[in-house]
């Protein structure tokens, strides 16, 4: 499970409080993805799973690193705390650069870490904003946590993939919604972590991409209808000369 989602909030602690209990009634490790936990915007609280309780906390394995806050994934910083007994060799695979870099971020990296959490809450809203002027149909709620927004786009009436349709028409790429399971279908996911005239120029690129798109269906289904019309016309033609072409000659003098 992750409690820090991207795209949705994260759960309460009631919840988190759930799932300690049913998963204690039936003997259930429970794995939490934290990783997101330092990207919490302010004013969220994040509740760490194993900080539930004893029992929560020796049933439970968290998941935890400053890949993603400080954009060291690269540097394999990822470290996996184990329940007291437990092998601490399976799948750790971090470098001696990722270890010191993972101690670098959280133990002086606090400041930039304010700096960043500052600039992504800009941005969050500045999407807010756009997407409210310029694409009002698409569905938003500001994330919690991390750098990206699911966009719900099922109101524009698109059969096509939303980013199939930005893509090839906007030249913006986003993640498709179905990548994630057949819920994401009508659903794209679109990263903030950049310049906010990017994230203009994106949203912009966005809404030229639907106009492109309705555009050109309308055009398609004009000229399906014209057809449809056009088609009688040639068939009465040719077929009324064959019934009496001398009468018709002389009607047409």
């Amino acid at each position: 499970m992750q409690p820090a989602q991207s795209h949705r909030p994260g759960p309460h602690r009631e919840e988190l409080t759930q799932v300690a209990e049913l998963a204690g009634r039936y003997g259930v490790r429970v794995v939490t993805d934290e990783i997101l936990a330092p990207l919490t915007y302010p004013g969220v609280r994040h509740v760490p799973f194993p900080s539930l309780g004893h029992e929560a906390a020796a049933g439970s394995v968290a998941l935890v690193s400053a890949s993603k806050a400080w954009n060291i994934a690269g540097l394999k910083a990822a470290r996996r705390p184990y329940r007291r007994g437990a092998d601490p060799r399976g799948g750790q695979r971090g470098g001696r650069p990722g270890v010191l870099a993972s101690e670098a971020a959280f133990t002086d990296g606090g400041p930039w870490l304010r700096q960043l959490l500052t600039g992504l809450d800009a941005n969050r809203r500045l999407l807010t904003a756009l997407l409210a002027e310029h694409l009002p149909g698409i569905g938003y709620h500001p994330p919690q946590a991390g750098y990206v927004a699911w966009l719900d786009c099922r109101a524009l009436g698109w059969d096509d993939d939303p980013a199939e349709v930005f893509l090839r028409h906007g030249r913006v790429g986003l993640s498709s919604g179905t990548r994630f399971g057949p819920p994401g279908h009508g659903f794209v996911r679109l990263n903030f972590a950049t310049a906010p005239d990017r994230l203009a120029e994106a949203v912009h690129r966005m809404t030229t991409a639907g106009q492109r798109r309705d555009r050109r269906h309308t055009t398609v289904s004009m000229r399906c209808t014209t057809t449809a019309l056009t088609l009688p016309l040639p068939i009465r033609i040719v077929v009324t000369p064959s019934i009496n072409p001398r009468s018709t000659a002389t009607t047409g003098r």
